[in-house]
């Protein structure tokens, strides 16, 4: 119990450090891009926004982090503007504050089995993020028995997937959440307003959606 404290409390100040300093972008080491380019074509994640678009933002991060929930509601909002119609945006789960956490992503995991993984991630996105009991309304209001998710998170082992996801997380030589990777730039920490209306800038179409697909990125 007190490590779970120690650890929550030890990321919260990280996270805080990173939040209130100058974030450092970069681009990816090259060593880094077939990794990129795996996550570009994994259809598990949670993808919203323009699925065809040629300006990607990838994320990690934690249900339960306060900075990702903000991060994700900014990002809704620029996937769902008319300047953001060419982002696609992969967000990829990383419960990095313990096993309460993992209790959360595992019930929105199993909503896969339904086929309303990412209309309940949208949903989610939208809002900063949900309870338990917001999640389960919203399937019910996908026309799904929410007792049924339930017995679904608590009997499957979600373990491969997370540890999938936290290969990644810790691929990119990540410390905290949020993460975000911007057409291959890599930064810790939360977007600035000034940083999302650059990003809006470049991920206007231009005459170049003539050449091939690979290219944009």
């Amino acid at each position: 119990m007190q490590k779970s404290i120690l650890m929550f409390l030890c990321s919260l100040l990280l996270t805080f450090f990173i939040k209130t300093n100058v974030l450092a972008t970069e681009p990816l080491p090259k060593e880094f891009e077939a990794v990129y380019e795996e996550i570009l074509n994994d259809p598990s994640y949670a993808s919203l926004g323009n699925p065809k678009g040629t300006y990607v933002i990838i994320d990690f991060f934690d249900y339960r982090c306060g900075f990702c929930k903000q991060l994700h509601k900014d990002l809704y909002n620029l996937v769902h503007s008319k300047e953001g119609q060419n982002i696609r945006w992969i967000s990829i789960e990383t419960p990095v504050f313990g096993y309460k956490h993992n209790q959360f992503s595992d019930l929105v995991l199993a909503t896969r089995k339904y086929g309303v993984y990412n209309k309940i991630f949208d949903e989610m996105a939208k809002f900063g993020l949900m309870s338990t009991e917001q999640v389960l309304q919203l399937f019910e209001g996908f026309g799904h028995d929410p007792k049924q998710l339930v017995q679904e998170a608590e009997k499957t082992s979600f373990r491969p997937i997370y540890k999938k996801h936290f290969n990644l997380y810790f691929y990119f030589n990540t410390k905290a959440v949020p993460v975000v990777i911007v057409n291959k730039k890599y930064q810790t920490g939360v977007l600035k307003e000034e940083q999302l209306q650059q990003i809006i800038k470049e991920a206007k179409p231009s005459p170049a959606w003539r050449t091939p697909f690979l290219r944009f990125f």
